[in-house]
């Protein structure tokens, strides 16, 4: 019996943000946008279809100056532009409110599956500063989970995520 082996050597998921201005000085930034490289090899040797963990370093932060009598605010994420490897499901959840900000934060809405699709992630803001970088606003956790091993293949790939403050 002839014995095969696959190793998907490397996919890259590259994090960028999207402001959505709706007045002057509402704004939302993610930290240390920067790219996260996972290694498969391991992952698809040993078969394991179990939640993997590939990014919980980033935060998110925002601001929105509005008036306490308009509709409550949300961020919304999507993919930007690539693809999810065939095989993969990518997820991504917002931790509650931690910092030193002030105002109505908004409430995470738990783990979302990402595609193109924009889905909200965290709904019920109001007027708000989480305050600026690390340990402020919300940690966003981002995992993958392996759903099909015979439909991965071999490759580089780069996805963007886009997060869009939406009022």
């Amino acid at each position: 019996m002839k014995s095969f082996k696959c190793i998907l050597s490397l996919i890259t998921f590259t994090l960028i943000f999207l402001s959505g201005w709706a007045q002057n000085g509402n704004n939302i930034s993610v930290t240390d946008r920067s790219s996260v490289s996972i290694d498969m090899s391991s992952l698809i040797a040993a078969g394991i279809h179990s939640e993997k963990i590939v990014d919980n370093t980033q935060w998110l932060n925002y601001s929105l100056d509005v008036n306490p009598a308009e509709p409550l605010s949300s961020v919304s994420v999507s993919i930007a532009s690539g693809t999810v490897p065939n095989g993969i499901d990518l997820y991504i959840q917002a931790g509650y409110y931690k910092g030193s900000g002030r105002g109505k934060m908004g409430r995470p809405t738990g783990k979302i599956r990402i595609d193109n699709v924009p889905k909200v992630l965290i709904n019920d803001i109001g007027k708000s500063f989480t305050g600026n970088g690390k340990h402020q606003g919300h940690q966003l956790v981002l995992s993958m989970i392996i759903t099909d091993f015979s439909l991965l293949q071999p490759g580089d790939y780069t996805i963007y995520i886009l997060y869009t403050l939406k009022q």
